[in-house]
């Protein structure tokens, strides 16, 4: 199949796929005689794992690393468990990160007053040195 087959049959652009084969996260296509990108149902395969786990919020080199697997002759669920589970665990403290982000604009907003004072306190508060 052709480069625009491939990357509508996943929703993405040409550029995407040009990129994931450049950085090795597809493997490198075939030339047709007339120069063509020959792309196979096992490029289908890459580049639907690639944006699932890109989906679900995975870094490149976990992508990599289970790109890797798909050829590996031990592929185990094993590596791939442990890989699905730092993900949650990186997914658990952007969590916290966010709670503990939403907690301060709250508190923040608190301190402002819908009156139109001179001197906004939530202002203030952005203003000094944490």
């Amino acid at each position: 199949m052709r480069i625009g087959e491939l990357a509508q049959a996943v929703g993405c652009h040409i550029e995407t796929v040009r990129y994931y084969e450049k950085i090795g996260l597809i493997p490198a296509s075939a030339r047709k005689p007339n120069g063509y990108r020959d792309y196979s149902d096992k490029h289908l395969q890459y580049l639907r794992l690639v944006r699932r786990a890109k989906s679900l919020g995975f870094a490149q080199s976990e992508v990599q690393a289970l790109v890797n697997l798909i050829e590996s002759k031990d592929n185990s669920c094993e590596q791939v468990f442990s890989i699905v589970t730092q993900q949650i665990k990186v997914l658990d403290e952007k969590l916290k990160e966010i709670r503990r982000l939403k907690k301060a604009l709250t508190d923040l907003s608190s301190a402002c007053k819908e009156d139109k004072l001179s001197d906004c306190p939530a202002l203030e508060e952005l203003l000094q040195e944490h």
